[in-house]
């Protein structure tokens, strides 16, 4: 009996060890806190912007009396009305003269006709149906082809004997250049066409006078009668060989300019043939986010080349950028005006200041660009008329030189700023300096996509220390994190707020 009990004993206390051990593994259990799931990062988002960027620098020059305005045409074309005259006063911003635009008015209407296609397509994208976008879009890409076929003939038939046509276009300039050499070496001891043409209007200006002084006389034995028309005669005769080597000049200058603009003409309509073959294969078949971004882009691309005709078509009408009398006039109704055609604008009251650039700057500074001269004084607005083709090799800067019209103010000898814009950008795409981030000197965004975020690599291009341009790797329509949290990763996921 008692090895019995004993027995019985043994098991109760090992059941109730067992009891025991099992009773705490399910308090251990029941105590271990559920794993959390894990929380949304709340973001802020911004849209790309559309503008223009310039970044601006401030520099210390030297004033002195100023004596003239170089005004310079922006692009080459022939001239159709000349509406001021050596001895003129003119006013900041009167109408110098104005070229002809009929050799930009078939660019502007092509350029035109795919702006409006282009709106028209993403107007489809974004309100239709797919059913209706794939029928609008098989009509866009056939015209889409068809402009670029008429492009690409009118190309060929441009370059059609291109070398016999420049051939005979610097014959012509040789010629021209022989006969006005010759007229200068013959009359007028070799010198410069500018030294000569002033000494043949000064000379007729004295024969003149002294015609007049001596009664106005048309007989054709008056001596002064006869000096006068002598003198006139010599004039137009080194006008005449002036404006033809000019012209000459000209006509070449012209067929340079349409090669180079319709070839870049073919290529826009070859971009927009592309976008609307994509555009339809996309329709037809791809995502709506796919057809949506196609269009954007053909869009964005058609209101770049529109808006940049646009500004050609504007520059052709030239201005005068300060209040001064005119000096001279280098251009003539008819004939081709370049960069090398100058109206020159002279003031009593005009100062000039000089200042050195690094020469980092050199190509970024043009002569006619804007600038900001500031003394203790005085504030007034400047045109750069000089940009020096050579380096101070004991500063290392080259010399720029900008003239403005009104001296009250400023003292010549005086020391004063001049702030210029040194790099520009106009039309491009942007975001603020807080949204970029750097990996291995690689700047990248985070997008916000359907609740979670994605890395975007990019290609960037200036800053005004507020927004970077964007040149690749986002589009108008993507929603930038503008945020920073120290879990946002590419994958996590946000809550946009």
């Amino acid at each position: 009996m008692n090895g019995k009990k004993i027995a019985i004993t043994i098991a109760a206390c090992v059941c109730a060890a067992v009891a025991l051990v099992a009773a705490l593994r399910l308090a251990n259990q029941t105590a271990q806190p559920e794993e959390a799931a894990p929380s949304l990062i709340p973001v802020e988002t911004v849209l790309p912007q559309t503008g223009d960027l310039a970044n601006q620098m401030d520099f210390v020059g030297s004033l002195s009396t100023g004596e003239s305005v170089a005004v310079v045409p922006k692009l080459t074309a022939k001239v159709k009305e000349v509406r001021v005259k050596a001895g003129d006063e003119v006013k900041a911003g009167d109408v110098l003269y104005i070229m002809d635009t009929s050799d930009y008015a078939s660019q502007v209407d092509l350029a035109k006709l795919a702006l409006t296609s282009a709106q028209l397509s993403y107007e489809l994208t974004t309100d239709v149906t797919l059913e209706t976008q794939e029928d609008q879009a098989r009509l866009q890409y056939r015209q889409a082809r068809d402009a670029y076929e008429e492009a690409d003939a009118a190309y060929s038939e441009l370059l059609k004997n291109k070398t016999e046509k420049v051939a005979a276009m610097n014959q012509g300039i040789a010629a021209a250049k022989t006969a006005l050499d010759g007229l200068l070496a013959s009359e007028w001891g070799g010198a410069g066409a500018a030294q000569a043409m002033a000494a043949a209007q000064a000379a007729l200006q004295d024969a003149e006078t002294v015609w007049v002084a001596n009664g106005a006389s048309t007989d054709p034995s008056d001596p002064a009668y006869i000096a006068k028309n002598t003198a006139a005669q010599q004039l137009g005769k080194l006008e005449a060989a002036v404006a033809a080597y000019e012209g000459a000049v000209g006509t070449l200058s012209s067929y340079e300019a349409a090669v180079a603009q319709t070839g870049a003409g073919v290529d826009a309509a070859k971009t927009g043939y592309r976008a609307a073959r994509m555009a339809y294969d996309a329709v037809s078949g791809e995502n709506r986010e796919t057809q949506e971004e196609l269009a954007g882009m053909q869009l964005e691309q058609a209101q770049i080349n529109y808006n940049s005709l646009m500004k050609q078509m504007n520059d052709a009408t030239v201005t005068a950028p300060v209040d001064g009398k005119v000096l001279s006039v280098g251009v003539q109704q008819n004939n081709y005006a370049s960069t090398s055609s100058v109206v020159m604008l002279g003031s009593d009251q005009s100062m000039k200041i000089t200042f050195g650039l690094p020469t980092n700057y050199f190509g970024q500074v043009q002569v006619g660009d804007a600038a900001t001269v500031q003394s203790s004084t005085g504030t007034a607005s400047a045109t750069v008329t000089e940009v020096a083709p050579m380096v101070n090799p004991q500063t290392g800067t080259f010399t720029v030189t900008a003239e403005f019209a009104g001296a009250e103010g400023f003292l010549a000898g005086a020391t004063a700023k001049v702030t210029l814009t040194t790099q520009h950008a106009e039309n491009v795409l942007t975001i603020p300096v807080d949204c970029v981030r750097f990996e291995d000197n690689k700047p990248y965004v985070y997008l916000e996509q359907n609740g979670f975020a994605k890395k975007a690599f990019l290609t960037i291009g200036m800053t005004d220390e507020e927004v970077y341009e964007v040149t690749s790797g986002l589009k108008s329509t993507d929603r930038v994190i503008s945020t920073w949290h120290p879990n946002l990763a590419d994958g996590a996921a946000v809550a946009a707020q």
